[in-house]
């Protein structure tokens, strides 16, 4: 599965996390993130780009985050991210 995001750049402790797309120089990303009222994304970002992702989630979310590249999500670029603090 590629690596979309990594735990040292979205720390799961955090509401504000910065977002490499990973792997740098590959292609293009952003970062869809909606669940909890939740509703935010990148733009779309190109290879070795980075931007600051702000979020407004109560504790104990689970947050859906995906690629919205077309035909990212299919290949893995997807998770789930949990709010504990």
């Amino acid at each position: 599965m590629p690596q979309f995001w990594s735990s040292s750049t979205m720390p799961l402790f955090s509401t504000t996390s910065s977002y490499r797309p990973l792997p740098a120089g590959m292609t293009a990303h952003d970062l869809i993130v909606t669940g909890s009222g939740v509703s935010a994304h990148t733009p779309v970002l190109a290879p070795g780009q980075s931007t600051t992702l702000h979020l407004d989630a109560p504790r104990g979310a689970l947050l859906t985050l995906v690629c919205g590249v077309g035909g990212h999500e299919p290949l893995g670029m997807r998770g789930t991210l949990r709010v504990t603090a």
